[in-house]
């Protein structure tokens, strides 16, 4: 998912160093995201873990459904255009 996603928001210009630069962020917060989650798993038990990461799950995408909502001119709209 994270390839496509950084894939169709490249600039045709730019898109190698764009595109490393959007693998090296996602990256750098997979190996932040397993660092936390190691220290909320030595914290909480097995339910109150699920819990919080679900939490933590629905909050992000509810940030990605609200911007993209807003987002004026986006791919969807470059798509369009191109027609």
């Amino acid at each position: 998912m994270y390839i496509a996603l950084a894939m169709a928001i490249c600039s045709p210009q730019v898109s190698a160093t764009q595109f490393a630069i959007y693998m090296s962020i996602a990256n750098l917060g997979a190996s932040l995201g397993s660092e936390a989650y190691g220290r909320v798993a030595d914290k909480t038990d097995f339910v109150q873990n699920f819990t919080l990461m679900g939490l933590m799950g629905l909050v992000t995408l509810i940030a990605v459904l609200f911007y993209r909502r807003h987002e004026s001119g986006g791919v969807a709209g470059r798509r369009a255009s191109s027609r």
